[in-house]
């Protein structure tokens, strides 16, 4: 048998099989990933009052605030003066930041950073085509197999379209296994092999299951020991001095996000074997012949890849899994998981004529395609992100700018486009840039990530505004739809907030009306604030988005 994963298809053989070509493949592939994200960049935008606005998901709004606030001098920050580590992506933010060092308007940062997200999108594409040659692949069909799926991956489009660090994750992961795969007949892997990976955690701060992986792919394969353990340090370094950093600067070894969310609930493995599942349920096309394969036919490189997505994969079960209900902790493995899914047919089906062994291939690929691929209308539609209502929340937002003192403060639920937009000093009542919040006991029956809160807390920070998650007709009937169970869930927010004591008396009587754009959302004003004379500025806004219901 070859060593290599699959036999490498003779070129005179393509003449007989209905393959495509690879200039083909990545063409169709570069065009529908680009596609998708057009679609999903005018889907997450709006027109207000006349200029177009673009957002990202509303938690990677929340590091566009901190990547803001550093480039203009506050330090990386939520509010200015405050060191609370509320994201969990400070590589990613520098990345932003690097966007908010350019001379755009808060309008259209978040469109260029989509665009940042579509270019490493793009390299994630060629990436993959780097690992599936770097394992053996070279047939045409092979290619157009791996490289579909992954353009139409639920996973790979969804998290970079809506700006998340998902896209840089993965890049520098798959950089470091093609390294590493491209390196087996060095006595040593590269140097910059390590100093990848010891980035990665850096752009996010959980990521060390992909550490792992690389690590286990060093310590599984050819190479001289010693020498490979030394080049290990630069990592080690990288990954050490980003600790000491985060202690240094924000008072704690952990970010904000780990105390608000992980916790040791009797529901949390429960929750992240869910999770876990849901994925597995999801990937099975890919995730069963992967597997299979790497158990009857093993080699260092497949154990390592299988191995450190598993260990992800417990990882994620403990921590309780996502908010988010797409594979957001799993996603870096997709590529790999597609590559060796289809290497994996063409391994089995080598003895077999080419034009059957091409068949059997794209079986495959459309297998996995068909389950994790954005190919049909309502997959297509479920690539935007709403959440925290960004096409009600943004326009309060730019509402609050235009007509707000410098100094005043609003309390958000959905920390990130209202707070962005506004630029003004935020309160924010789920807990994710206030330590407080965070460290408190966690409601029943809440969604992560929005199950602590303490509003009696909140409101004594004396916010001027406050954004209610929720319309008019709510806040105004809190107490009775709480009491005949007509709020559960993350809808039991605006029922706790409506019957606070503090809200009803002081903001309840000042309602903000903006317009039937905000409609799901509604604005407060304190009635002891000064900014109750600036009351009468805030008119009703013309709002044009994409993605209201």
């Amino acid at each position: 048998m070859s060593p290599l994963p699959f036999r490498p298809v003779d070129p005179a053989e393509g003449e007989h099989s209905f393959a495509v070509s690879p200039r083909a493949s990545r063409l169709v592939s570069a065009g529908l990933v680009s596609a998708l994200y057009a679609w999903v960049a005018w889907r997450g935008s709006a027109r207000i009052d006349g200029v177009r606005y673009f957002w990202l998901d509303d938690d990677q709004m929340i590091s566009m605030r901190y990547a803001r606030n550093l480039v203009e001098g506050h330090g990386l920050v939520w509010n200015a003066g405050e060191h609370v580590e509320g994201i969990t992506n400070p590589g990613w933010a520098l990345v932003m930041a690097a966007v908010h060092a350019l001379p755009i308007a808060d309008a259209h940062t978040s469109l260029v950073v989509k665009l940042v997200n579509l270019g490493l999108t793009l390299a994630i594409l060629r990436l993959t085509e780097r690992v599936l040659v770097a394992l053996g692949g070279r047939a045409p069909a092979t290619l157009a197999a791996v490289l579909l799926p992954v353009a139409l991956n639920i996973d790979v489009v969804t998290w970079g379209a809506n700006g998340f660090e998902t896209p840089l994750l993965t890049a520098l992961f798959l950089a470091a296994v093609v390294w590493l795969l491209e390196d087996r007949a060095r006595e040593a892997p590269r140097i910059a092999t390590f100093v990848l990976a010891g980035l990665i955690p850096c752009v996010r701060s959980d990521a060390y299951g992909l550490v792992a992986t690389l690590l286990a792919i060093v310590a599984l394969g050819p190479w001289r020991w010693r020498r490979s353990a030394l080049r290990v340090a630069p990592c080690l370094l990288i990954i050490a001095g980003s600790l000491v950093l985060r202690r240094a600067y924000y008072g704690t070894w952990l970010p904000n996000t780990y105390y608000l969310k992980v916790d040791l609930s009797p529901d949390r493995l429960w929750r992240g074997l869910t999770y876990v599942l849901s994925f597995v349920r999801v990937y099975a096309p890919a995730i069963v012949p992967a597997f299979a394969w790497t158990a009857l036919r093993p080699t260092p490189e497949r154990v390592a890849l299988v191995g450190g997505f598993t260990l992800s994969a417990a990882f994620a079960a403990f921590v309780g899994g996502d908010m988010f209900d797409k594979g957001r902790f799993l996603a870096p493995f997709v590529p790999v998981l597609i590559v060796l899914a289809v290497a994996a047919a063409a391994d089995v089906l080598s003895p077999r004529v080419v034009r059957e062994r091409t068949f059997g291939i794209l079986v495959v690929s459309c297998g996995i395609a068909l389950a994790t691929g954005a190919w049909s209308p309502s997959s297509i539609g479920s690539l935007t992100s709403t959440n925290g209502l960004p096409a009600d929340s943004v326009p309060i937002g730019v509402a609050i700018a235009a007509h707000a003192g410098a100094d005043a403060t609003v309390g958000v639920f959905a920390a990130g486009s209202t707070a962005y937009f506004a630029r003004r000093r935020a309160v924010d009542f789920l807990g994710k840039c206030d330590a407080h919040v965070a460290r408190t006991n966690r409601h029943p029956q809440m969604p992560m990530g929005h199950d602590k809160f303490d509003f009696d807390y909140s409101l004594s920070l004396n916010p001027d505004y406050v954004v209610f998650p929720g319309p008019e007709s709510v806040a105004r009937n809190s107490a009775v739809l709480l009491a005949t169970g007509a709020m559960t869930g993350q809808s039991r927010l605006a029922g706790e907030l409506g019957t606070n004591p503090r809200f009803v008396e002081l903001f309840l009587p000042n309602p903000v009306r903006l317009g039937d754009g905000t409609r799901r959302l509604m604005l407060y004003v304190a009635g002891t604030s000064k900014e109750l004379e600036r009351h009468g500025a805030f008119v009703p806004m013309t709002v044009s988005a994409p993605s209201r219901p």
